[in-house]
Formats: structure tokens, C-alpha cells, sequence
């Protein structure tokens, strides 16, 4: 409901902006302040709060406003053509579409918008005063669609930028990953190797305590302690590489 009250004095702004070209073109100042009471009194702003009600809608419904402001601001123009209406509804109609579509049709759109604004009839006292207050509505309007297209555009970079942030993001994870299993493959290897070596030590050794378990009951024990040193600097060795296993960020750091 603000941007209704806004466009309201808004365009009431405008009209007593508009009534001051009057001034500027030499007119009497006592004519001036009719035309300005004229202009704005209860009937002419009951007039702009219906042409900027539809504004309610305009995020649900963009191209219908925009259509039904413009039919408004023409009709409303065309049957009291002895004031001056505002575009102000339109505008932020324009610019609402220009926000939301690309600016191939914003630019179509606008064309629109400036035709019905330059063709509209007018009622002033001079043919200076009518070309006034047509360049003041076309560059208004112009205003609003670039202003809305130039947020459409900020828009469209930042959902750029935020896609790119996250395809980077996703390629930092899969690149972790892959380094994680790289490392866990490469330490699998270790254990495999590790284990190898040990058994082969250990069965050797075994072999040798056996031989000499009669013969030479001293270097049987050596043997055999032998083996038990090799088979438990093995599971130390194990157990290291199995924790390893157990906790990702280690990996990931090594």
C-alpha cells in the first residue's frame, strides 16, 4: 500500500511542478494559482489513487499492470483533458517489468509507453507548454525503465557470481575427496606392504627357532624373541595406519 501512497504524492508533485512552466512561460501568476487549484483538489487525487491501486498487484501480475496502468493514464487523460495526470503509475509499473524481463522486451515495452505519452492529447495554454510537459513524462518514464533494468542487471550478475562461488566451492570439495582417497589408496598400499614384510620375517624366524629348538635351545630363543619383537613393532605399525584410516582430516592435512 506505501507505493500507492507514494505514487499519489508523487503525481501530485508533479502536477504542481508542471502547473509552473505556466510561470516560466510568461502566464499570470493569478491564472497559475487557478490552475493549480484546479489541479489538485480531492476529485483529481481520488482520480491518481485509481490509477495506482492496480500497483498492488504488479510482483504477481507485471505485464496486466502494466497494460491496465497505461489504459488508465490515457482514459483517465483523454476524459479530463483540461488537467494534467501524472504517468507516476505507470512508471513504477515500467519499472517493475523491467526488473523482471530481459531488455529486448523492456525496450518494446517502453516504445509503447512513450508513444501513448507523446500522442496523448493535451489541453495547455501554449504549444511550448505541451512540449514541456511531454519531455518531462517521456524522460520520467525512460527514467524508470533503466532504473529497473539496471536492477535486473545486478540481479543477473549476482546469481552469476553466486553460481560460479558455488561451482568453486563444489570443485574444492571433489578435489579434497579425490586427495582423500588417494591417501587412503597409498596407505592401504603401506599396510599391505607392512604386513607382508612382517609375516615373511616372522615366518622365517619361526622356521629357525624350530630348527634349533634341540640343537641350540639359546638361538631357538633368540629366534622367538625375535619374532615377537617383528610382530608387535607390526601391529604398532597397523594400529597407526588404521587410525589414520579412521579420521578423514588427518588425511586430508597429510
Amino acid at each position: 500500500m506505501a507505493i500507492v501512497v507514494v505514487v499519489v504524492v508523487f503525481s501530485v508533485a508533479q502536477l504542481m511542478i508542471t502547473s509552473t512552466y505556466y510561470l516560466v512561460l510568461g502566464e499570470d501568476p493569478q491564472s497559475v494559482s487557478g490552475i493549480v487549484q484546479s489541479a489538485v483538489n480531492p476529485g483529481t487525487i481520488m482520480l491518481l489513487l485509481l490509477c495506482a491501486l492496480p500497483l498492488l498487484l504488479r510482483r504477481s501480475f507485471t505485464r496486466a499492470v502494466w497494460i491496465i496502468t497505461l489504459l488508465l493514464y490515457l482514459i483517465t487523460q483523454l476524459a479530463y483533458s483540461s488537467q494534467l495526470v501524472s504517468p507516476a503509475g505507470h512508471m513504477v509499473a515500467l519499472y517493475t517489468l523491467a526488473s523482471h524481463y530481459s531488455r529486448r522486451e523492456t525496450v518494446i515495452y517502453l516504445l509503447i509507453s512513450i508513444a501513448a505519452v507523446l500522442f496523448v492529447p493535451l489541453s495547455a495554454a501554449t504549444i511550448a507548454l505541451v512540449f514541456l510537459i511531454r519531455c518531462q513524462n517521456v524522460a520520467l518514464i525512460a527514467a524508470a525503465a533503466a532504473l529497473g533494468d539496471a536492477l535486473r542487471s545486478r540481479q543477473v550478475s549476482l546469481a552469476i557470481s553466486e553460481t560460479r562461488a558455488l561451482e568453486a566451492e563444489r570443485a574444492q570439495e571433489e578435489s579434497t575427496r579425490r586427495r582423500v582417497e588417494e591417501e587412503r589408496v597409498r596407505i592401504a598400499r603401506e599396510v599391505h606392504d607392512i604386513t607382508a614384510h612382517s609375516l615373511s620375517a616372522v615366518t622365517l624366524q619361526a622356521a629357525v627357532a624350530q630348527r634349533l629348538l634341540r640343537s641350540d635351545p639359546m638361538a631357538a630363543e633368540e629366534a622367538i624373541q625375535t619374532v615377537r619383537r617383528t610382530a608387535k613393532d607390526a601391529l604398532g605399525e597397523l594400529r597407526s595406519m588404521v587410525e589414520v584410516l579412521r579420521e578423514p582430516d588427518q588425511i586430508e592435512t597429510a
